[in-house]
């Protein structure tokens, strides 16, 4: 018991302390007998400076690796910080942009709204910066974040995703327009479900489930103003894809850019490579810009480097490659992932396809029209709930903005059709199923008016304003609705014929308020103008009654008849009437239209007083004139020949002061005139030489009247002459002169230093013309000869020549170079051996001549290279026709006295003789008139003073004696030259 008892010792013993002893040290005791030293570690406290940062000094890569944090503010922080970045500094965007793309995309979906606001606000200004060409690489990775919120559970994601949308719309509608499966059901899951209308039995058949509109009251806003919202952005998309798809041009088009069609230019070619190949391969790769396209005016992206010589930097490029496939693989697993986690749907959920067929078009507008519908009796039936018929068409501005979204993507849907005959199929497909909703829901209160809605002030709750300041709140002219709903019912009429149903119970009220609008005066947009036209096209060629058809051209009329029109619209209407006019051979309601003989009629009076101060509208009424002028229309033809002199102005008229296409097209406009008058044809003949339009032009000009003449051998039909014979020649010797009676006798009075005085060598004073005028004079010269050379009897037209040139120039004293020049052309191209010239016209050819000649020293001696092509054109003239025209040669040489001549005038003349001496075909001329050649160098030698023989004497001589001596024998029995020439 007492070892039991032993005392045990406890765990926690007291210690005793004692007076004066030292107390003891504890167990735990801390030792603080040590010192420390502060660790720098300067590499951290370095700033970035591998690029610019904002004014919290975080850089880019800071900023993106932000985006995966957990806190809301930390991301909102870097999206601000990121658009601040790339604003201070935009060359950011070339360098990451496949990094800010995948990144920013990726917190769409976020759950903090500001979030998403701040994204959508970074992806708005790269939208602004860069080019569609450099997105287009990683658009499928931004449509499938779009697509994910678009269809996200959350209706704030939803709401925010239709922001980002309008960001897409805006800069990237292209990029949209090439995945429309996709996007288009996404729109429709927006604002409605899939619901089982066949019980459990057919679950698994796709004809059992339809679409029905959902609600869902969790949202800011009401379920029409969302569905309104959707529809807006379904509409927009819509468009992109129609502007975006070639389609073919409508019988309404116009020459305009982006108005009724679209070109098919920026398309390009991809081209595929074997990377495998390239590797190791010398074979070196080019990659150019924009990928061959046009390149863009925003483009900022520039390439730098050539890709080539693969095999130098091998490590390089399996570098690149691999991350390359690493990239690839992130995306496919990505697009899997989201694969996984939709929900499952049977094959008519969506639209499977494309839409480039007509039945996938016609399945996707099944589909959306029922909703449509659906969505207009909603907004209608809560616009007027009393069911009061007496006010059914004044609608207030949310129904109203509700039936023109309808009515515009129904007008959408019609020209998603891949071509023309889909289209026509689409159209009656339409007809068929819905033409009596339609007429139901839209055509029974037609037309409709705006409600005046009386506004009573609430109290504002900021919180909801703020959630609802982003829809949409559009407000939509009636005029506008009702022109939309005109275009979309005309749309669904046919072609009255046996055996059809008539349209006109449903289409009186459509053309007597187009009749109406049009006939009012009221000014209409372009758009608006050009739906009302297309609506009265369709009209005119679908109900093919003639009372109906006058009614809407006699009110089309008034509104082209309107003053200070617009170019564009202007342009539009020509348009209308002239493709409209084509058609009226194949329509006997459009034939003898008094409206269209009314506005034909005046195109001529309209082209006149348009002039050349709009040169586009102009070119468009001549293109509407030469329609009618082919097919002969009188009236037209009648208005032109009253304004001919009008339009064919030498100095004011239209066709010379338009554009050379322009210019082209008026001068084909004379063939078709039914008379030529004198005045007209003075004109004509001064536009050739007047210089205001080109020498081909004027050619084509004269050829022309050559063919209207009466001694043309062509014709064509049972036209009739133009102009009389005398006229014709009038025209033709005025032509060629190249100056009018009113210019020779200003010519005649001029004492200015431009015109060169007459001296022995020059008994004519020549006025000079430039190289220009001259080179042109020179070709019309040589069109008028070859029109008169066709005519038949070269004897005849050298006599009345001739006549002309006794009659109105001999008597001259001042001529220009040109029309001497041009005078001995023709005189050597029409003579006739059996017709001799006149004594006057042999006198006045003559002083031509020598009047050339000397003029050609002058020429060589002060530009001989600028006018080379002048000295050629006068001296072949005057050679020919001294050789070709009968003692033409003789009377100049018998023109020529040795004794008139100062000294200064003697080596001219030598030259002169010298340089027709050497020319071979005058050698025969030349030696008929040896007694006079002989003669004038004996007159040089005795007045050519000086103890030493002068260089041109020697030269002349010399020339002399070779061409007697080789011609002597060849010409020594030929004594009938000697009477000829």
């Amino acid at each position: 018991m007492k070892a039991k008892k032993k005392k045990r010792q406890d765990d926690f013993q007291k210690v005793k302390l004692k007076v004066g002893k030292k107390k003891p040290r504890a167990d735990n005791a801390t030792n603080t007998n040590f010192r420390s030293k502060g660790i720098y570690l300067s590499e951290q406290l370095k700033r970035d400076t591998s690029g610019p940062t904002t004014h919290k000094q975080l850089g880019i890569n800071d900023l993106l690796s932000q985006l995966h944090h957990y806190n809301a503010n930390v991301k909102h922080s870097a999206l601000l910080g990121l658009k601040e970045l790339l604003s201070i500094s935009p060359s950011l965007l070339e360098q990451h942009l496949s990094r800010l793309l995948s990144e920013v995309a990726a917190v769409l979906t976020d759950k903090d709204h500001n979030v998403r606001v701040a994204a959508a606000r970074v992806l708005r200004y790269i939208a602004q910066c860069v080019p569609a060409e450099r997105v287009a690489p990683f658009f499928p990775l931004l449509s499938a974040h779009l697509s994910c919120a678009m269809t996200h559970i959350e209706t704030g994601i939803q709401e925010d995703a239709i922001n980002v949308l309008d960001v897409f719309l805006e800069h990237y509608p292209a990029l949209l327009a090439a995945r429309p499966a996709v996007l288009l059901t996404n729109f429709l899951e927006m604002i409605s479900h899939r619901q089982n209308s066949g019980g459990a039995k057919k679950a698994s058949d796709s004809k059992a489930w339809t679409w029905a509109l959902s609600i869902n009251p969790n949202r800011a806003v009401t379920s029409q103003q969302w569905r309104l919202s959707v529809l807006l952005r379904l509409g927009r998309f819509l468009q992109a894809v129609v502007e975006e798809r070639p389609t073919e041009e409508s019988d309404m088009s116009v020459p305009t850019e982006r108005v009724f069609g679209s070109s098919g230019e920026g398309r390009f070619t991809p081209l595929h490579l074997n990377w495998e190949e390239l590797t190791y391969s010398k074979v070196g790769v080019k990659i150019y810009e924009h990928s061959g396209a046009k390149p863009t005016p925003h483009s900022t992206f520039k390439l730098r480097y050539e890709i080539s010589d693969f095999s130098s930097r091998p490590e390089i490029v399996q570098f690149k490659l691999l991350f390359f496939l690493f990239v690839l693989f992130f995306h496919l697993f990505f697009f899997f992932i989201l694969s996984l986690c939709r929900p499952e749907q049977d094959p008519g959920a969506t639209v499977s396809e494309g839409l480039d067929s007509a039945e996938t078009v016609q399945k996707f507008a099944a589909t959306l029209v029922p909703l449509l519908l659906e969505v207009w009796v909603e907004a209608s039936t809560n616009d007027s709930p009393w069911n009061n018929t007496e006010g059914a068409h004044l609608l207030t501005p949310d129904a109203m903005s509700v039936m023109f979204q309808v009515l515009s993507i129904l007008q959408l849907l019609r020209k998603l059709a891949p071509q023309r005959e889909n289209q026509d199929a689409l159209d009656a497909w339409f007809r068929k199923e819905y033409l009596g909703d339609f007429k139901q829901h839209f055509i029974k209160n037609f037309p409709y008016g705006s409600r005046d809605t009386p506004r009573h002030k609430k109290k504002i709750d900021l919180k909801r304003s703020k959630q609802t300041a982003a829809l949409p709140g559009p407000t939509v002219d009636p005029l506008a609705l009702n022109i939309t709903l005109c275009q979309v019912m005309v749309s669904l009429s046919q072609k009255q014929g046996v055996g059809q149903e008539a349209d006109g119970d449903w289409l009186t009220p459509l053309s007597t308020f187009v009749r109406d609008t049009l006939g009012s005066g009221v000014k209409l947009s372009y758009r608006q103008l050009q739906m009302l036209l297309g609506t009265v096209w369709k009209m005119v060629l679908t109900q093919r009654s003639k009372t109906v058809t006058e009614d809407l051209l006699a009110a089309v009329y008034i509104y082209y008849k309107q003053r200070n029109l617009p170019l564009q619209t202007r342009s539009l209407l020509l348009s209308f009437y002239s493709k409209l006019y084509l058609q009226e051979q194949g329509y006997a309601h459009l034939t003898r239209s008094k409206v269209l003989s009314r506005w034909l009629a005046s195109l001529p009076v309209q082209l006149s007083q348009l002039g050349h101060r709009n040169p586009m509208l102009s070119a468009q009424l001549i293109l509407s004139i030469q329609a009618a002028a082919s097919r002969g229309n009188k009236d037209m033809l009648s208005s032109l020949q009253t304004h001919a002199c009008t339009l064919y102005d030498p100095q004011d008229g239209v066709v010379v002061l338009l554009p050379s296409e322009s210019q082209q097209r008026m001068v084909q406009l004379l063939y078709f005139l039914p008379k030529m008058s004198q005045p007209l044809l003075a004109n004509l003949s001064s536009c050739c030489t007047a210089g205001r339009i080109s020498a081909g032009l004027a050619a084509s000009l004269i050829r022309i009247i050559h063919l209207r003449s009466p001694l043309s051998s062509w014709t064509a039909g049972s036209q009739e002459a133009a102009l009389q014979h005398v006229d014709y020649f009038s025209f033709l010797f005025s032509t060629l002169i190249g100056f009018s009676s009113e210019q020779l006798a200003s010519l005649q009075e001029a004492e200015d230093d431009s015109v060169l005085p007459p001296v022995a060598l020059s008994p004519l004073s020549l006025y000079p013309t430039p190289l220009e005028q001259f080179t042109h004079h020179w070709d019309i010269v040589e069109e008028v000869c070859h029109c008169l050379e066709t005519l038949g009897s070269k004897s005849q037209c050298f006599d009345i020549l001739q006549t002309g040139i006794c009659n109105y120039l001999t008597k001259l004293e001042v001529v220009s170079d040109s029309m001497a020049a041009g005078l001995l052309r023709a005189v050597s191209r029409l003579l006739d051996l059996s017709v001799l010239p006149l004594e006057p016209v042999l006198r006045f050819l003559s002083q031509c001549c020598l009047s050339l000649l000397s003029l050609l020293l002058t020429l060589q001696q002060e530009a001989p290279t600028e006018t080379n092509h002048k000295r050629e054109a006068i001296w072949g003239a005057c050679v020919t026709a001294l050789s070709s025209i009968p003692r033409l040669l003789r009377v100049v040489l018998q023109s020529l006295r040795v004794a008139n001549l100062n000294e200064e005038e003697l080596p001219q003349l030598g030259q002169i003789l010298s340089m027709l001496l050497q020319h071979t075909s005058l050698h025969s001329q030349l030696l008929a008139n040896t007694t006079l050649l002989q003669e004038i160098l004996q007159h040089l030698t005795r007045f050519s003073r000086g103890a030493t023989r002068e260089q041109w004497l020697t030269d002349l001589l010399y020339c002399y004696s070779v061409t007697v001596a080789h011609g002597s024998s060849a010409h020594r029995g030929n004594l009938g030259l000697r009477d000829i020439y």
